[in-house]
């Protein structure tokens, strides 16, 4: 956007010495004939005002030449499309008194277009044809503003938008649409000395091999300034679909040079520009810049290559870049005036396989650059890489820099196959940064994509970055691919890196500091990814926030101190010595932490978590050579690093005359995970501090026995696989404890047998319930629909929670007086969960049986028997879901069922009532085929043998209705009992793959119950439906039914 306003520093008390004013000669009409300000005025030099009406159409040559101390003004369009190589829309010839308002169009191509000339529908060829083509060229010296907010095209080789060679005293302002085409070209190129302000707004676009978007080589007395929107780019194509890539061509991959290039000195520093949201409505020029900002606008450089998006250096001579200039009108400036200020975005990608990227670079040319006060982000670096390096922000040797400080992020991702790897932050030998700041709000970070992926926030090879302050978020972060093609995702080779000092040997300070430790509004600070100091006295500090990652302190005399509620949890080790003070906060020592401590302070709001190794109990994980002090109120937890099953003391902490405080050494319930009970214990003189595990007691787990006789079985399998180790040992309490652990139990509570035999019990209702015999000659037909659930509590079994329905239709006719013969078909599917595991086991089964039956009804007695024989089919999902994995095991398997019963009731009418005694047996007989799981791996699949069960329930029931039984409408209600006299759940024996099996029984279901129900029925001589509800409750589980049965005759 065009500055309204400019306040600079050389802009002020600035002198032109114009030539005497003349009356401006004015191009508003259609022109083929080339112009010169020194003769445009009839062989006199004038002034040159080219109208929006105004043109002038070329093929070769220079539309408009300013040859003399004269003003062009320029609103009309230049069109050279198709022009010869040297041709030059404006060219300013030679030292120039003048000031330049550039507008309308200007165009200056080839007449070339790249072509596909080996059919592959990629274009071949070079991007562009000629040489020396210009926008707007100034060959002397230009004293006087320049404006351009012009549109210009430009296609050739070596070749310009716009180029001032011979420098400039006076504004240079940009606020137009650039885009150029062609070899060694760039859009933007000032490589004299610039006496004014640099102001580089809207749109600037590049491509080609060598080419450049901006160059700045002659250096700024004044300020830079940019809030444009700038890309460029060698390749061809930016965006192509995979299936092209083998077809790409050298000359479709070719690189550009940086996107925007300073390598001059600048006085008053180099501002990438963001918009600014006012706050005071008189103020308009907030930020201090000198433009309103009203008509400023975000930058975005976007780079597509491997070189830098933004580089500042030079490769000729040492470049110093001074602190920018703020005016007193800023609102809420910096504390400093840093040198480069980031407030817009500037990324970079490499885009193409084995291309790196760099989104912005400090020297690394040869010569020093200096960045007096440094570099302030507020707003967006990112650098992106595809099997490459990216780097976000590179001070290469020779940059002195002395200070980062962001507010903003500032990012680095690879995605690779190769160990490359990204940097957010890479300090190079050589260059100089003492002091880093991540402000409130602000990220440093770096991302891997990739099995054997290098991922590092902060790498300093400088041996010069003594501070670090954190207030933000630092951090760093690996994803594995698989890169076998197994469809599991692989293993990570490396470790993500959020800070590696490890080649320094000067100390560093690194505080995490949160400033909002009571405002829901600000993030908690963090660090995520390993910190590796160096060989200095180094010190870490923590005042709230948290640390997530291994530590190693290097060599030296280290301390670290945690206060404010501050945690760490990683592995913590050091060459040399570390002194502890943990005031208030956590401090968790990974499985294979070390250090030797030349002091140990335990706060009263202290914790002190430990994961000790397994495989060597007697190393301890705190070797204290000065004093140890716990005071009252610190609190230890303790963990595995692996499963155990037998009792084993580990060392913890060796010292002399141990200071526990109030340390309660009995009882750690809480403090471990819950299947063990844990001790602590001190040496002779409490010079050491040791931990006594075992497993729990049956008594002590809150197991069931049948749950218990699993444990080792459990506990065996988990320990193969460290996700479902984490997931056992990360409980701590009963109950989580429980659900974990029954989530690697099978079905076993006889839910197969139970929910489907409830589908054969209906069966024998919905007979009983048949108005009317068939008459000889007739068939009668009959439909039943019966939902139902069954409900088992945890008790001797963990429990389940099951729905499922029942649908049979049968057809009968008459054999002989009173009686009637019919076959049936039924289905019944069921869906039992078990509701008690951190996720639910859900079953789903399936009865489909063939049978006959026969029935009688003499008066008010009836009496039934039926037969059948069934198929059967389950599937099972088993799931483990919890804080450290996401596992689900799938089965199927068949079987087969049998079914029977015999009943019988009786009708006596007692006036407006009747009373309805019923008795009946059912049987049903299960038979489950073995089956193998899948999908959860070897530490969770099952394989479980076949299961024979059976369930026969005698039933007593005494029905209350209507008195008269030929009414429409028929309301029943039942009480009775009914009681599961012969019950054979068989065991559940299962093994985990390699295990040794372990049985669950499916616990007492023998036993009656209560019954309770209600009908409304509704039928004549053709037909009836009936509407009913019953529950009935055992000691192990419950019933509870609504129905739905209808019958019809012709």
């Amino acid at each position: 956007m065009r500055p309204s306003r400019l306040l600079t520093a050389t802009a002020l008390g600035l002198i032109f010495a114009y030539a005497p004013a003349f009356a401006d000669t004015t191009i508003s009409t259609a022109t083929t004939t080339p112009v010169k300000s020194a003769t445009i005025n009839s062989g006199a030099a004038d002034n040159i005002d080219m109208t929006a009406d105004g043109s002038i159409t070329l093929t070769s040559g220079t539309a408009i030449t300013v040859n003399s101390d004269n003003t062009l003004i320029m609103n009309g369009t230049i069109e050279m499309s198709g022009a010869e190589s040297g041709a030059t829309g404006i060219l300013i010839d030679g030292a120039r008194t003048t000031k330049l308002e550039l507008a309308g169009t200007i165009t200056v191509t080839d007449d070339y277009t790249a072509s596909d000339t080996d059919s592959d529908s990629i274009v071949d060829g070079p991007f562009a044809e000629g040489t020396g083509r210009y926008g707007v060229r100034a060959t002397g010296r230009l004293t006087g503003d320049a404006e351009i907010s012009s549109t210009i095209t430009v296609h050739g080789n070596q070749s310009s938008a716009i180029a001032f060679e011979g420098g400039q005293v006076g504004d240079f302002l940009f606020d137009g649409t650039i885009s150029v085409l062609g070899e060694d070209s760039t859009g933007i190129a000032l490589t004299g000395l610039q006496t004014g302000q640099v102001y580089l707004s809207g749109t600037i676009g590049v491509s080609g091999k060598n080419s450049q978007a901006v160059t700045l080589s002659g250096g700024i007395d004044g300020a830079l300034i940019i809030d444009a929107s700038i890309s460029g780019t060698g390749y061809r194509y930016t965006s192509i679909g995979d299936d092209y890539l083998d077809l790409l061509d050298e000359d479709d991959l070719y690189q550009n040079k940086a996107l925007v290039s300073v390598s001059g000195n600048v006085t008053q520093g180099i501002l990438i520009g963001g918009a600014v949201t006012g706050e005071d409505d008189d103020n308009d020029d907030e930020n201090g810049n000198g433009i309103d900002d009203s008509e400023e606008g975000t930058a975005s450089l976007v780079q597509y290559g491997s070189n830098a998006a933004l580089l500042i250096g030079s490769d000729s001579k040492a470049i110093t870049i001074d602190p920018i200039v703020v005016n007193d009108s800023a609102i809420d400036p910096d504390e400093v005036n840093h040198a480069l200020d980031i407030r817009g975005s500037i990324a970079s990608y490499g885009y193409y396989e084995g291309v790196d990227a760099t989104a912005v670079q400090i020297s690394g040319l040869g010569y020093t650059t200096t960045l007096v006060n440094g570099i302030s982000l507020s707003g967006s670096i990112a650098a992106s890489s595809w099997e490459g390096t990216a780097r976000g922000l590179s001070l290469l040797s020779g940059a002195e820099v002395g200070r980062l400080d962001m507010s903003g992020a500032l990012t680095a991702s690879v995605t690779t196959t190769d160990y490359d790897t990204a940097y957010g932050l890479d300090i190079a030998s050589g260059a100089n940064l003492s002091a880093l700041t991540v402000r409130t709000g602000g990220s440093l970070s770096a991302y891997g994509y990739g099995t054997t992926a290098n991922a590092t926030a902060v790498r300093d090879q400088s041996n010069t970055l003594s501070q670090i302050t954190v207030n933000g978020a630092i951090f760093a972060s690996l994803t594995a691919g698989d890169e076998d093609e197994d469809d599991v995702t692989d293993t990570l080779i490396n470790r993500p890196i959020a800070i590696d000092l490890s080649g320094n040997t000067i100390a560093t300070t690194l505080d995490l500091v949160d400033l909002y430790p009571d405002d829901d509004d600000y993030a908690t600070p963090y660090i995520s990814g390993d910190i590796k100091f160096g060989s200095g006295n180094d010190v870490l500090n923590l005042s709230g926030g948290y640390i997530y990652g291994n530590i190693d302190f290097g060599a030296g005399a280290n301390s670290l101190n945690i206060d404010d509620g501050g945690i760490i949890i990683g592995k913590l080790s050091a060459a040399g010595t570390v002194a502890v003070d943990v005031e208030d906060g956590r401090l968790g020592l990974a499985a294979g932490s070390q250090l030797n401590v030349t002091s140990l302070h335990l706060g009263s709001e202290a914790e002190l978590y430990m994961v000790v190794q397994t495989a060597s109990p007697t190393s301890a994980l705190l070797i204290n050579s000065g004093a140890t002090t716990f005071d009252d109120g610190a609190s230890v937890y303790l963990s595995l690093d692996k499963i155990i099953q037998t009792p084993t003391r580990f060392t913890l902490i060796t010292g002399s005359n141990i200071d526990y405080g109030n340390l309660d050494l009995d009882n750690l319930d809480g403090n471990v995970p819950w299947i063990y009970k844990a001790t602590l214990a001190t040496g002779t003189n409490n010079t050491n501090l040791y931990a006594d595990f075992r497993l729990r007691t049956q008594a002590e787990s809150g197991l069931s026995v049948n749950e218990y006789t699993a444990l080792s079985a459990v506990l065996t399998a988990a320990a193969t696989n460290s996700y479902t180790t984490a997931t056992i040992l990360n409980t701590t309490v009963q109950a989580d404890f429980i659900q974990a652990y029954a989530a690697f139990l099978p079905d076993y509570s006889g839910e197969n047998l139970l929910t489907l035999s409830r589908g054969h019990q209906a069966l024998g209702r919905t007979l009983e319930r048949q108005a009317y015999l068939p008459v000889n000659g007739e068939t009668q037909y009959w439909l039943q629909e019966f939902g139902y659930k069954t409900t088992r509590d945890r008790g001797e079994t963990t429990g389940f929670d099951a729905t499922g329905f029942s649908f049979a239709g049968g057809a009968e006719r008459a054999v002989g007086e009173h009686q009637a013969a019919g076959v049936f078909i039924s289905y019944t599917s069921t869906a039992p969960k078990d509701t008690y595991a951190t996720a639910y086991e859900t079953t789903t089964a399936q009865d489909i049986t063939l049978g006959g039956y026969w029935r009688v009804q003499a008066g008010d007695f009836r009496g039934w028997a039926t037969a059948g024989a069934g198929r059967t089919f389950f599937n099972s999902d088993r799931q483990l879901i919890s804080s450290s994995v996401a596992l689900i095991s799938e089965s199927k398997w068949n079987g087969y069922s049998i079914n029977g019963s015999v009943g019988a009731s009786y009708r006596v009418g007692l006036g407006p009532i009747s009373l309805k005694p019923l008795v009946s047996v059912d049987f049903y007989g299960l038979k489950e085929d073995a089956r193998s799981e899948s999908g959860g791996g070897s530490a969770f699949d099952l394989t479980i043998e076949e299961r024979t069960s059976h369930i026969a329930t005698s039933s007593a029931l005494l029905y209350l209705g209507r008195g008269d039984k030929t009414g429409l409408f028929q309301p029943e209600a039942w009480v009775g009992y009914k009681n599961n006299f012969s019950v054979k759940a068989d065991d559940t024996t299962a093994s985990f793959t390699g295990g040794t099996p372990f049985t669950l029984t499916a616990g007492n279901l023998k036993g009656g119950a209560p019954v309770i129900g209600l009908r409304m029925s509704a039928g004549n001589e053709y037909g009836y439906l009936s509407l009913e509800a019953e529950g009935e409750k055992y000691s192990e589980y419950s019933n509870y039914s609504l129905s739905l049965r209808t019958g019809f005759r012709f």
